[in-house]
């Protein structure tokens, strides 16, 4: 009975819904791991992808102590200040994404997409940081 109810709404839903920030973040938050990172194939990637969900929530203004995901935040954050195999400048990007999400500020950028595909968010990271 509950399976043909779920049917009869799918088909009722139009197929060109807009997905909309909270949906978006709703399926991050869904992605967390229980160590309160993003799933990947390396650490590097996995580090790569929880920046970018991060980034993600902070642009719509959740932090680790104000919103609706303030939580999902809170494990992210933990997650990036965990010892991760990688990089001493991927070290150093997260440190400074730890900062931005402190001031509580994200740097401009299409976070949520990045999560899809992490190959070039450290470039965008330190693009939309700047360089010190």
């Amino acid at each position: 009975m509950l399976k043909r109810s779920h049917q009869a709404e799918e088909m009722a839903r139009p197929n060109d819904v807009a997905v909309t920030v909270e949906d978006t973040l709703m399926s991050l938050a869904s992605q967390l791991e229980p160590d309160g990172g993003m799933p990947g194939k390396s650490s590097a990637d996995r580090a790569a992808r929880t920046i970018a969900a991060v980034l993600a929530f902070l642009s719509a203004g959740h932090t680790p102590s104000e919103g609706a995901f303030r939580s999902h935040v809170a494990r992210l954050v933990e997650f990036l200040k965990s010892p991760l195999a990688v990089s001493e400048r991927e070290r150093e990007l997260i440190g400074r994404v730890i900062q931005a999400v402190s001031a509580g500020t994200a740097p401009e950028g299409g976070w949520a997409e990045l999560t899809d595909n992490p190959g070039g968010l450290w470039k965008a990271v330190e693009k939309a940081l700047g360089s010190e």
